[in-house]
């Protein structure tokens, strides 16, 4: 897709109640990929000849360059899947303890995996420092950080992992999206 905003080193994000283009520029000089994330309950397939003119339909009327990006879309080619959250119960079972990414099953519009992975390796390392040469399961530290009912106060609900990333309006929280 051409780079339509003049991108350099960065991407760039539009936020708009209920959705979001997301632009950076590739290796090749000129081109950018494009990325459109909305909300949509229903979770339903879309059949590849009707991911372009879905997207147009729930992108109609929205601002930045998300309009000319669209008009560049391939009409036959686009991938499109769903964002999911998956909750686990507990992130442990004996001596097996999951970090990062496995533990925390983000979405890519979350961008904190790096950041789940630091953290979950610096809690496990404390946990192991304070029970040294212990061959017996026992459960993690049960101090705040590591207990999943008392998440930390910036922490993104499970079920919105892109609620950083859209405006707090009323309009968002509206059950009515997607329009028509």
């Amino acid at each position: 897709m051409p780079d339509v905003a003049g991108l350099t080193n960065v991407r760039a994000h539009f936020a708009e109640p209920g959705r979001q283009t997301v632009l950076y520029r590739t290796d090749e000089v000129g081109t950018s990929i494009a990325l459109f994330l909305y909300r949509d309950p229903s979770h339903e397939y879309v059949p590849r000849p009707e991911r372009a003119a879905r997207l147009r339909t729930i992108y109609a009327g929205s601002g930045w360059h998300t309009p000319e990006l669209l008009a560049h879309a391939p009409t036959g080619d686009l991938f499109m899947d769903t964002l999911t959250h998956i909750e686990t119960p507990r992130w442990y079972a004996g001596r097996v303890v999951l970090i990062g990414d496995a533990s925390g099953a983000l979405t890519l519009a979350s961008a904190q995996g790096a950041s789940l992975a630091m953290a979950g390796g610096y809690l496990l390392a404390e946990a192991l420092v304070a029970h040294p040469n212990d061959p017996r399961p026992r459960s993690p530290p049960t101090r705040p950080a590591c207990d999943r009912s008392s998440p930390p106060a910036n922490a993104v609900p499970a079920r919105s992992p892109t609620a950083s990333y859209r405006p707090p309006t009323q309009a968002m929280r509206s059950s009515a999206w997607p329009p028509g």
